[in-house]
């Protein structure tokens, strides 16, 4: 190619970048870290001691409240068991029959809609065999005074 033609392709070039450039790279704003409110996540039971296997709720409060439809993970023992999402007041709760002993309870908020993840607390859950339960019937799951029907004779 001639000079004449490699100029007017550079020309042309320049002009393309000006106007599908208009800002310079040297001008571009660094991008900035999103800024997020940070948040409290407190865990309350309804019943504590408590009778194992039993629905006990276990209620999470965020604070401030971030809306509702977010996650947060819930952990007994260590362990994840269930993700629920809080409600228009910004809390969360869940219910699970646990067998007897203590457990230890806590909820993760994981963040959402401007607001910052947050862990609460763990709630020391004591759940003790329902009165007038052995604790083999506890282990093999019979409670007292319910009705087990008998099926086939057996």
């Amino acid at each position: 190619m001639s000079r004449k033609v490699v100029s007017g392709m550079r020309r042309l070039l320049a002009a393309l970048l000006v106007v599908l450039l208009p800002v310079s790279v040297g001008a571009v704003a660094p991008a900035r870290a999103a800024v997020s409110t940070a948040t409290t996540t407190t865990v309350t039971s309804s019943a504590n001691p408590g009778i194992a296997m039993a629905e006990i709720a276990y209620t999470a409060v965020l604070a401030p409240n971030p809306g509702a439809s977010l996650p947060v993970a819930w952990f007994v023992d260590g362990v994840s068991i269930y993700t629920g999402a809080t409600d228009a007041g910004g809390t969360s709760v869940m219910s699970r029959p646990l067998p007897v002993g203590t457990h230890q309870i806590y909820a993760q908020f994981v963040g959402g809609n401007g607001f910052g993840p947050s862990q609460s607390a763990v709630v020391t859950e004591v759940l003790n065999n329902p009165p007038g339960t052995s604790v083999a019937a506890q282990a093999v799951g019979i409670t007292p005074g319910l009705f087990y029907p008998v099926k086939d004779g057996y």
